[in-house]
């Protein structure tokens, strides 16, 4: 984003809500919230907001200046992006600016944000700070990110200050820019704030598809934020870049559509580069009664009915139960009972195992739910038909424990089924998911893990909604682990029914064979993975006893590098040194730990040797050079490779040992049978130069690295499997195209951008030398590392779709042609007329 200044918005959201926002949140049941019709607002308003929530109320903002400003002339460009973002969501804030005429005097513009303040407070003492809830920071020329949250306390009142971003502008287009900023963190204050955002935020409007320039339809839903759920749903021309405020999602309309298909994203929704998103609802008339889903932005719209091309839609933001965000920002870690002692548990056993975690220093590292597993219960509910505990195994009962478990700092798991019985035959929470949440939330409970058994062949989606509602319903923030073993696609209907995370496979067993099936179920899906749900491969065997250090050390780090919940299930009391040591590397944890904007994921298999990678969100990328094999091996990789092209030198810092290294690019270990070395990889050289202005077809580019499934990715032609040139002319369903990409899957195209160019656009489907009903694939655009885009499923009987994604601001781009997890058989896959505009 270009601009003069750079704006730094900071509040009490800084870090995420605060204790006091993140329980008004449950608290407040917002049936009674409502927005007024304003008038001047260039948008409808629905009449009806009987399903509609917002935040409304009043922050107070103090503005700061460092330099020499025109304030007055600043002010007015931030209030009229306060008035865009007023308008634009309907008027749910009212901010009172409250400048600091005082040009502050910091010669760091990087310090530490509460220095802002604090120089501000000695610039001007008379400036009244006790009224504040918000900072915004403004600064000529800042040249990079700012640093971590931090506090101050100022006229009586603390104040969590955060620093956001680097260069910026209050004007166009960074109107915007402020409006994310508002939503992302949200400005919830409970001292200020009537009422807050629910998060399964509705709106039904009617709406008129327009034309747009490939000539068909377009339905635009502009949504807020997974904090705040800010809907509005509106007809808009054009899938050109200046259609796409932050946050648009653009759906279109085809000649005919299946409902409930897995969508295609033709754009991504990126605030940091003002980019769209959204999903291709393709090919059949919409009919009432039909739905489209996009699991990755979390929006789903139901046709409700049409007239001609006039369609009444509902599209649910968040979708119902979407609490993550409010509950968990990274993967949860902690302790379950069930891996080393199933039934054979009491409540002497977990309060051990929570004082073990204290004692051990593992809550300061992030270990911090103590989950009880199976057979807890007692044989039957009691008079009120409610659970209860075990009288012999828990004769204090669960509220209890949790009371123990909190006093420690730690937070308490449970588990039921939904079921009639859960695995070991107690009763469970099927057809009793409003009494039995209830009961959970009265006990104190803070995480649920729900398991599948005795599930009558009732429809996973439907059973695991009706506790995601009942949990919802309770107010208490309550982690949903969706423990359904894989079945029925968990990662799609898992964000929909409320799910944090949900189990993709059967149970794990303490043995090399079960952690290397459930590692391979993982393959494929990174994409249904972000950050507040996560895909969950099972808990932990680390300290068991079944396997090697080396095996340990290898599950260890695969799972952290999928954003694994790290969920231990050894004895914490019985616990030696060299598990100790396995399961307390802090740096192997910072990476489960941080968001860069996809789960790891497999970029290369050698058979026996296989490379994993995650971007981490400081724009490292973390690597695991695995090796399955039974005997030593070497195992290369490159920067190119991670998507760090274009530095001139990276430093590799191994995760296990501590030991750097640098490279000019080239990456490799000598690896133990069944081993892994882990690096954290960073830049630290000088950029090159990005592709040239103008618009280039990325058949004719330099390719930093490639990958294929079958023989070489082909430039210009299909792929022929053997040798290069072997292929064919591009086609797809008919549609021949002149350059482009052959590839097979599992296929990679790695560019180098230079932060240099706008815009990724390309044609993508089967080539027609294949018609087998066994070719299916996804096509995926990463930046940086991070998803960006990504087709859905792709088979041989259906057209190309388009793919268009934004990418300002990525230094590297990776077109990535994955299987449909069915092997990879006859998946000839075709980038058609790819171009990159660079500006």
């Amino acid at each position: 984003m270009s601009g003069k200044i750079a704006v730094l918005v900071a509040a009490l959201w800084a870090s995420g809500l605060t204790a006091s926002a993140a329980q008004a949140v449950h608290a407040d049941p917002v049936s009674a919230c409502a927005l007024p019709n304003r008038t001047g607002t260039s948008e409808s308003v629905p009449a009806d907001w009987s399903t509609f929530s917002a935040t409304t109320g009043t922050v107070k903002a103090a503005v700061l200046f460092r330099g020499s400003w025109d304030v007055n002339a600043e002010l007015a460009e931030l209030r009229q992006a306060e008035q865009f973002y007023a308008t634009a969501s309907y008027g749910r804030y009212q901010l009172e600016l409250v400048p600091h005429r005082t040009p502050v005097d910091m010669p760091d513009p990087v310090a530490p944000t509460s220095a802002w303040a604090e120089a501000a407070k000695r610039a001007d003492p008379d400036f009244d700070f006790s009224g504040i809830s918000a900072v915004y920071l403004v600064d000529r020329g800042a040249g990079r990110s700012y640093t971590q949250p931090d506090t101050v306390t100022l006229d009586g009142r603390t104040i969590t200050v955060g620093a956001v971003i680097g260069p910026g502008d209050i004007g166009t287009p960074a109107r915007d820019h402020f409006a994310w900023h508002k939503w992302k963190h949200g400005w919830l204050d409970d001292d200020q704030v009537s009422c807050v955002a629910t998060r399964n935020t509705s709106v039904q409007q009617t709406l008129t598809p327009v034309e747009t320039a490939e000539g068909s339809k377009a339905i635009v839903v502009r949504y807020g934020t997974t904090r705040a759920y800010v809907a509005e749903v509106r007809a808009r021309k054009g899938l050109d870049s200046g259609a796409c405020d932050t946050g648009v999602l653009i759906y279109s309309i085809g000649p005919g559509a299946r409902s409930g298909e897995e969508p295609v994203r033709v754009r991504d929704a990126k605030p940091r580069s003002g980019g769209c998103g959204g999903i291709e609802l393709a090919d059949a008339a919409h009919d009432p009664g039909q739905s489209f889903v996009d699991s990755v932005n979390r929006v789903r719209v139901d046709v409700i009915s049409r007239d001609g091309d006039n369609y009444v839609v509902r599209a649910t933001f968040g979708q119902p139960g979407l609490h993550a965000d409010a509950v968990i920002d990274a993967p949860v870690m902690g302790w379950n009972s069930w891996n080393r002692f199933a039934c054979d548990i009491n409540e002497n056993l977990i309060r051990e195992a929570a004082d073990a975690i204290v004692a051990n220093g593992l809550h300061h590292l992030g270990y911090n739910y103590v989950n009880i597993d199976d057979c807890w219960m007692a044989s039957t509910r009691d008079g009120e038909g409610r659970l209860q505990a075990n009288p012999a195994r828990f004769p204090s009962g669960i509220r209890a424990l949790a009371d123990h478990v909190h006093g420690l700092g730690l937070k308490l798991g449970i588990y039921s089924s939904a079921g009639t019985l859960t695995c070991q035959g107690y009763p469970a929470s099927l057809d009793h998911e409003t009494i039995d949440a209830q009961t959970f939330a009265d006990w104190g409970v803070d995480l649920l893990k729900y398991d599948n058994c005795h599930n009558q062949g009732r429809p996973a989606a439907e059973r695991y909604a009706a506790m995601g509602d009942a949990l919802r319903a309770t107010g208490r923030p309550i982690v949903y682990s969706i423990c359904n073993w894989g079945q029925e696609e968990p990662w799609v209907f898992g964000p929909q029914v409320g799910g944090d995370y949900w189990r993709t496979t059967g149970d794990i067993s303490d043995t090399w064979a079960s952690v290397m099936d459930l590692l391979d179920q993982q393959v494929g899906l990174e994409s249904f993975s972000s950050q507040g749900s996560y895909n969950d491969p099972d808990m932990l065997e680390v300290g068991n006893g079944g396997m090697t250090t080396a095996e340990y050390i290898s599950h260890f780090s695969l799972w952290s590098l999928l954003s694994s919940p790290l969920l231990l299930g050894n004895d914490l009391d019985a616990m030696d040194a060299t598990t100790l040591a396995i399961i307390r590397n802090r740096q192997v944890i910072e990476v489960n730990q941080d968001w860069g904007g996809s789960q790891g994921r497999k970029i290369r298999d050698d058979g026996t040797g296989e490379v994993w990678a995650k971007p981490m969100s400081d724009g490292s990328v973390a690597v695991v050079l695995f090796n399955r094999g039974a005997a030593p091996a070497t195992i290369r990789t490159s920067a190119a490779e991670l998507g760090l092209a274009g530095s001139s030198s990276y430093r590799l810092r191994d995760l296990w040992t501590g030991r750097t290294a640098s490279t000019t690019g080239a990456i490799s270990a000598s690896v133990e049978a069944h081993g892994v070395v882990m690096y954290r990889v960073s830049r630290t050289g000088t950029l090159a130069p990005g592709p040239a202005e103008g618009t280039h077809e990325v058949g004719n580019m330099t390719w930093v690295a490639s990958t294929n499934g079958w023989g070489p990715v082909e430039r210009n032609t299909s792929n022929g499997e053997q040798a290069a040139g072997d292929g064919n002319t591009l086609t797809i369903n008919g549609t021949t195209y002149s350059q482009g990409i052959g590839a097979h899957a599992d296929s990679a195209v790695h560019l180098y951008l230079g932060r240099a160019c706008s815009t990724f656009s390309a044609q993508v489907g089967i080539d027609d030398e294949v018609s087998d009903e066994a070719a299916s694939v996804r096509f995926l655009v990463y930046g940086d590392g991070e998803l960006l885009a990504d087709s859905g499923v792709k088979t041989a009987d259906r057209g190309p779709s388009t793919l268009e994604v934004t990418t300002t601001g990525y230094a590297t781009l990776e077109l990535r042609v994955a299987d449909a997890r069915d092997g990879n058989i006859f998946d000839h896959a075709d980038w058609g007329d790819p171009t990159i505009t660079c500006d």
